[in-house]
Formats: C-alpha cells, sequence, structure tokens
C-alpha cells in the first residue's frame, strides 16, 4: 500500500510531467509558426523588385530634365557649344524654347570654370571625372576649365538625376538620362554607366546632338553615340546603330 505522502509526491511529479509536456509543446509550436526553427535554414526569399520611381517636380533652382522655365537664375552664365548659346548656373543648364527655357544636360562639349561644391568625383580608368546631376566633366589643367564628356563606361551613381526614362529592351530594363545610359546593379544597389546595345530605341534626342552624314544617309550623334531616325506606328523615334 501507498502511504498518503507517497501519493501526494507521485501526483506531484505527474502534473509537473503534464505541465512540461503542454508547455514544451506551445514553445515547439510558436516556433515553428515564427519561423525560427529548423524551417528557417529551408525557407527561400525572392529579392526584392527594383521599384522605379520617376520625379515629376523639384525645388525651383533644383529642376528636373525638360522642365521650363520662364525666368533665368541670377547670376547664370552663357555658354556657346558649336554656335548654340545654353544658360548655365550652378551646375544646371537652360535652353531657350518657345515658353521659357528647358532645364536640360550638360550638352557635349560645354566650358565650365566653376562645378557646384557638392559634385563628386570619379576615379575610373586612371582619370578622375567630375559628375553633378547627370552631366560628366573631365578638367583641363592647360585651359583651367571643365570639359563636358561622354559618361565613362562603368561609372556607378547611388541614385539617378530626377527627369530619367525608363525603358524596356528585351528582358533589360535601361535608364536613360542626357545621352547616358545605365543599369541597375541589385547586389550593389547602384546604377552602371554602360553602352546602349545597337537597336535600342528612344522616344526623342538630348539637347545638343550633331547632324552628321553616313554613308548617304542622315544620322545624329550625341555623347558618342549614333542615332537613326524613323518612323513607328506614326511617331519618329531614334534607333541606336554602329
Amino acid at each position: 500500500m501507498i502511504n498518503n505522502k507517497a501519493k501526494k509526491s507521485l501526483l506531484i511529479v505527474l502534473v509537473g510531467l503534464i505541465v512540461l509536456s503542454f508547455t514544451t509543446g506551445v514553445v515547439l509550436s510558436a516556433s515553428a509558426s515564427n519561423g525560427t526553427g529548423d524551417k528557417k535554414k529551408y525557407k527561400s526569399h525572392r529579392p526584392q523588385k527594383h521599384v522605379v520611381v520617376v520625379h515629376h517636380d523639384g525645388p525651383a533652382n533644383h529642376p528636373y530634365y525638360g522642365r521650363t522655365v520662364t525666368v533665368l537664375p541670377p547670376g547664370h552664365t552663357v555658354v556657346t557649344v558649336r554656335g548654340r548659346k545654353y544658360y548655365y548656373h550652378n551646375g544646371f543648364y537652360y535652353y531657350p524654347g518657345q515658353s521659357g527655357y528647358y532645364a536640360i544636360g550638360g550638352p557635349h562639349g560645354a566650358r565650365v570654370t566653376v562645378l557646384p561644391p557638392d559634385h563628386r568625383k570619379i576615379y575610373l580608368h586612371n582619370k578622375v571625372y567630375y559628375y553633378y546631376y547627370g552631366t560628366y566633366y573631365y578638367y583641363d589643367p592647360i585651359q583651367r576649365v571643365y570639359l563636358v564628356v561622354e559618361p565613362p563606361e562603368g561609372a556607378d551613381l547611388p541614385e539617378l538625376p530626377e527627369g530619367y526614362e525608363t525603358y524596356r529592351y528585351g528582358a533589360d530594363t535601361y535608364y536613360h538620362c542626357n545621352g547616358a545610359y545605365y543599369r541597375f546593379d541589385p547586389y550593389r544597389k547602384i546604377y552602371l554607366a554602360v553602352k546602349p546595345p545597337e537597336g535600342f530605341i528612344i522616344n526623342s534626342l538630348p539637347f545638343g546632338f550633331e547632324t552628321v552624314i553616313t554613308g548617304g544617309q542622315k544620322r545624329f550623334l550625341y555623347m558618342g553615340i549614333h542615332y537613326a531616325p524613323f518612323t513607328q506606328n506614326g511617331v519618329t523615334v531614334y534607333k541606336v546603330v554602329r
């Protein structure tokens, strides 16, 4: 016969085992549901999609490409490139239009003496380039001017300037701004300057392009890239050619 004291001890042990079993089950269930157990090791994660946001506004002193201003900023200077007059102020360029002045990127070949203090240096191919808001420069120490040059292939940007365009070409996405083309690197989270593939089509040419005759055919040249005009769905577009 088991005495009352022994019965009481046995009952306490049984109750303890029941409580422990219930608590363990709850913890295991919570771990599985929260993904903190072994299941987490086998859980696959899809990379986040890169979302492109094109800004259509900006402060008065920081206009996006294509914006029209009615009055030029005070203190602007005149920059002449191949007989065309542009207006430059604090890293931004303007070209006269019918209803005001278009904010554009730096025209290829433009020369300026001063860059905004927050410009960025890019070290590439054993050269130093200067970048500000979509425009690339190379410093000429003899003439002491900054020359607007072609985007150096491989230059990287943490973000694109406002007013860029997004194009799909096959399975790839390209970003176009002021004659420069970029691809997004999802691993480094940066934009890389690239050359557009032959056959790439854009809707309009940047300001400052040149008209050239190649093989008896009219072509447009800008930032070292040749474009051929043709009609698509009743609209004139421009295709990259070699």
